[in-house]
């Protein structure tokens, strides 16, 4: 049998990551001159990919007329299953990202001052570097007709 979370559970664990991002990374303590910048990298860092998938699907249903609020499955995962990956390797491609965000995160913690906007430039290259990969690996699977 297989079980589907449905939009209850979703939204619930979507307010779970929420109030942990306010708490502990919007609130984090930073300089005073690039809080906002700054609280603000680490967030999209910690969320990086629920923020690139929600993003990558908006930007493909509303370019193929269709409304993104309906369900579907144009997902980043389902483009990474439609071009050969197997569950484990999906699952291990979304841990490897998020760990290596992680890890960014520390940097961008630890980094001294001067170092605060290479970090932050580099938190938005990184997004877009991800979210140009899932664009990339759609027009793929669609040239090799495997989307849905």
């Amino acid at each position: 049998s297989r079980i589907f979370m449905g939009d209850t559970g979703s939204q619930f664990l979507g307010l779970i990551l929420a109030v942990f991002g306010i708490i502990f990374l919007w609130n984090a303590e930073v300089s005073a001159e690039l809080k906002g910048w700054k609280n603000m990298a680490l967030v999209l860092l910690a969320f990086i990919m629920p923020l690139t998938d929600t993003t990558f699907v908006v930007i493909q249903r509303i370019k193929r007329g269709q409304s993104p609020f309906v369900g579907g499955k144009d997902h980043t995962t389902h483009h990474l299953s439609y071009a050969g990956l197997s569950d484990s390797q999906v699952g291990f491609v979304f841990m490897a990202v998020s760990l290596l965000s992680v890890v960014t995160i520390l940097f961008l913690h630890m980094a001294p001052e001067f170092l605060n906007e290479v970090f932050f430039i580099g938190a938005f290259v990184y997004f877009f570097v991800i979210l140009s990969f899932f664009f990339l690996l759609a027009s793929y699977n669609k040239k090799n007709g495997k989307e849905v």
